[in-house]
């Protein structure tokens, strides 16, 4: 977690005391580098240049994840399909295997 010590160089900011460079794992702080969350959703454009949170392909939709305190995260197309799959499941939509199936027919 950010402001904790970094593993890599014990907190000290290099990795030995031997004239190496500052530590490359957190940038010469001493302190864990922590990913930052997207708060806003991305463009129409942005979201393309995403890697998948899952797979890794390039994204085409987006999920606002409520535990990850609203963060968004992208989502090729067959990961949303999947994503929206389990949260029909899960809510026991009357009817959910009609709707990813209109669901998926659409997004090809």
């Amino acid at each position: 977690m950010a402001g904790e010590v970094c593993s890599a160089c014990n907190g000290s900011g290099y990795y030995d005391t031997e004239g190496s460079p500052p530590c490359a794992a957190c940038g010469g702080t001493g302190k864990e580098k922590r990913k930052r969350f997207r708060k806003q959703p991305y463009t129409t454009r942005g979201i393309g240049r995403v890697p998948c949170v899952r797979c890794g392909k390039p994204s085409t939709a987006q999920w606002n994840i409520c535990a990850l305190g609203g963060a968004f995260r992208g989502v090729c197309t067959q990961c949303d399909i999947e994503l929206n799959a389990l949260v029909l499941e899960f809510m026991k939509v009357p009817g959910r295997a009609n709707i990813i199936k209109r669901y998926e027919r659409g997004k090809q």
